[in-house]
This record gives structure tokens, C-alpha cells and sequence, in this order.
């Protein structure tokens, strides 16, 4: 399958989506495009992330991050949820597993830094806080799946880049 913006930015529509149904079938084929190694998936957002770390003017939807941005925006919405917690968090850390893998043949690098405030890395630190405050508050953190799956993101995938570290804001490093 040749993908195109087009279908990402139905891809983050349905993410973002307020029906529980749209956000189960943005997930669904995020994670079925993930472990296929679909290529073409993963050029076109390395080709538009590179496009934007180039011109910050661009539209920053189509982009490693803009996805990010929707993955977590669905996450949040179903926290709430049990049963679809499990792929959720699974589906995340595939996401940013492969949003964080080095490209030095493309010239991506960093696909989730950017800088200021408004920084897409600075964004997913106080989202990952954030879901880590609500699982914690339902119970303990070892018996959530979405608990554990965020914590190894952090570990093995964001706290060991330097550069993403920078980024984080005073709350999450308080939190």
C-alpha cells in the first residue's frame, strides 16, 4: 500500500475522534501498520517530519509528532476504558519505538524534538505524566498494563536521549 498524507490525516481523524468505535479503528490501524513494517507508512512521516525540522512554518500534522499528538490526545479519551487500555499502551510504545529509531540514510533525527513550549517532545513527557497519575491513582502501577508500557517508553526510549531530556518541563521533572 503507497500511503499519502491524505491517509494519515485520516488516520489522526480518527484518533482524535469522539466515537469510542473510530478511535478503536484509528488504533487498530495504526498498530496493523506498525507491525508490518510497512515502509511506506514510516517514509512519509520521516519525508514530512524532515520537510518541518527543515521549515518550522509547515503544517506539523503529517509528521511523526502530529501522530504522536493524536495517539495521545485517543489514549487520554480512553483511559477510562479497561479492555482497550491494553492496546492502547501496546500500541504507543510500538509508535514511539519506531519514532525513535536513528534514520541517518533520511537525515531524520529526533523526529519528536522541535523546540519552545509548544516542543511535541515536551508535550508527550506531560502526557505520559499525566496517564501515569491517573493509573496510579486507580491502583498500583504494577498491575496496569498501560502503567507498564509507559514507563518502559520513558526508560528504554525517551530518558536516554539527551536531547529529548532537555525538553522536558519543570512540572514533569517534579511530578
Amino acid at each position: 500500500m503507497v500511503f499519502c498524507s491524505a491517509d494519515v490525516r485520516a488516520l489522526r481523524d480518527k484518533l482524535r475522534s469522539q466515537r469510542l468505535k473510530d478511535r478503536k479503528e484509528g488504533v487498530k490501524d495504526l498498530q496493523t501498520w506498525l507491525q508490518s513494517d510497512c515502509h511506506d507508512f514510516t517514509q512519509l512521516l520521516d519525508k514530512t517530519t524532515k520537510e518541518v525540522q527543515q521549515d518550522p512554518s509547515l503544517n506539523r500534522e503529517d509528521t511523526w509528532a502530529g501522530v504522536c499528538g493524536a495517539l495521545c490526545k485517543c489514549i487520554k479519551l480512553a483511559t477510562g476504558t479497561k479492555k482497550v487500555e491494553a492496546a492502547y499502551g501496546v500500541t504507543f510504545k510500538q509508535f514511539i519505538q519506531k519514532a525513535t529509531i536513528p534514520r541517518p540514510k533520511t537525515g531524520v533525527h529526533l523526529t519528536l524534538g522541535g523546540r519552545g513550549r509548544e516542543s511535541p517532545i515536551r508535550k508527550l513527557f506531560s502526557h505520559i505524566l499525566e496517564i501515569l497519575e491517573v493509573v496510579n491513582d486507580a491502583g498500583p502501577m504494577g498491575s496496569s498494563t498501560l502503567g507498564l508500557e509507559y514507563t518502559v517508553v520513558l526508560r528504554h526510549y525517551l530518558l536516554p536521549v539527551p536531547e529529548y531530556c532537555k525538553r522536558m518541563s519543570g512540572r514533569v521533572l517534579t511530578g
